[in-house]
């Protein structure tokens, strides 16, 4: 990361070591990710203890942290520093949401993580679609629209019509090749020829 950000520019960096540094610096995030599940109760204990004014200044700080811009004409360390910034302002975002009580607010972002998955690998898709059909000819505000309800729908529909079966499919085959139940199998048989 550091070498990326010192080369200020993509071409200074061959491009074997700026891929392993890319590799390098996204899985970062799936540290932090393990990091954060490991730590989740006392995080979300400190979370919650927080004052009222304190947690929603932390709510505005996360979020100007967050929407940093993801494609931009700078440089590939410009982008790196972005990213960790981004990737502070979405901690953050995950250790408030669990203080949100429950409700209309709540429910609506329970929907939204049980389809966040097919989100994060679908809304791609639809804001290149939006950009190339409609950018051209309406500018940009159509293309957030477009792009937030496209992948909202998309990733519905990836989830029930793909996520879902596949998960169910691999408990089934969990449950059907796991070692307790083989051996349970195995008893049994041993059982029935006695």
């Amino acid at each position: 990361i550091g070498i990326a950000a010192l080369a200020g520019s993509p071409t200074h960096i061959p491009w074997p070591l700026q891929d392993a540094l890319l590799t390098t610096h996204y899985g970062t995030f799936f540290v932090i990710g393990a990091w954060f599940y490991s730590r989740r109760f006392q995080i979300v204990d400190r979370a919650n203890a927080l004052p009222a004014k304190s947690r929603a200044m932390w709510w505005i700080a996360a979020l100007v942290l967050f929407s940093y811009p993801f494609d931009n004409p700078w440089s590939i360390g410009g982008r790196i520093f972005g990213d960790l910034g981004v990737s502070i302002g979405a901690f953050l975002l995950m250790a408030l949401s669990f203080t949100i009580k429950k409700g209309r607010v709540y429910s609506i972002g329970h929907w939204l993580g049980k389809i966040s998955y097919s989100l994060y690998l679908n809304h791609y898709v639809i804001l290149s679609v939006s950009l190339v059909i409609l950018y051209p000819r309406f500018g940009a505000v159509p293309v957030w629209i477009a792009t937030v309800c496209g992948a909202v729908v998309l990733a519905f529909a990836m989830n029930r019509l793909v996520e879902v079966p596949s998960q169910n499919w691999a408990r089934a085959l969990r449950r059907r090749w796991s070692p307790k139940t083989v051996e349970r199998s195995a008893n049994s048989a041993n059982l029935v020829q006695r």
